[in-house]
């Protein structure tokens, strides 16, 4: 009788492992940046929720933002906010910063506009968010509310790429179609 030869010879196996090693250099970076995009929208999602709660302050006649209520003050808006994995520094505790004090070296900032003056949130990418999204200089989402109008603009400094589709804008794009927003609203008399 002659037996049957069983197995895979080092040639078939040497093939597999080249073809699984083509897959994954291509599947890898492909992997990394939708875990990036789906961060800018987890984001941008988070920093919604909080432009909810402005809205709500604004329409009751709230100017001041607070995270504690300090009590008999009707002009008090609480917003608390519960934290991010992707927001701030590694080790740091993520809340609001009401008063825009220490500019951007805070992770999250929030400002309700009165009479002219535009309402904003601000967030910081850092702590788990992805490598291209953690830089030197930082790398904004921010939620811009046009004065008067109601209107909000979302921009972020985040590459073109991992924008998300309620997002498009960069920061300064934002910032500059809010403002146009507000002047097309009340026209210089």
């Amino acid at each position: 009788m002659k037996q049957l030869q069983k197995g895979f010879t080092l040639i078939e196996l040497m093939i597999v492992v080249a073809i699984i090693g083509i897959l994954a250099a291509i599947a890898l970076p492909q992997y990394q940046n939708y875990v990036t995009k789906s961060q800018v929208s987890r984001v941008m999602g988070e920093v919604s929720s909080l432009r909810v709660i402005l809205e709500d302050c604004m329409s009751d006649g709230k100017t001041e933002i607070v995270t504690t209520l300090t009590g008999g003050v009707p002009e008090e808006c609480l917003v608390n906010f519960s934290g991010s994995t992707l927001i701030g520094a590694a080790g740091d505790e993520v809340s609001i910063n009401p008063d825009g004090s220490g500019g951007f070296d805070n992770a999250l900032v929030a400002s309700i506009g009165v009479g002219t003056d535009a309402s904003y949130i601000t967030a910081k990418f850092g702590k788990n968010a992805s490598t291209a999204l953690k830089t030197e200089a930082g790398v904004f989402l921010t939620m811009q509310r046009a004065a008067g109008t109601g209107s909000w603009f979302c921009g972020t400094d985040a590459a073109e790429k991992f924008r998300p589709a309620g997002c498009s804008m960069t920061v300064e794009e934002a910032e500059e179609a809010a403002a146009e927003a507000a002047a097309e609203e009340d026209p210089p008399a």
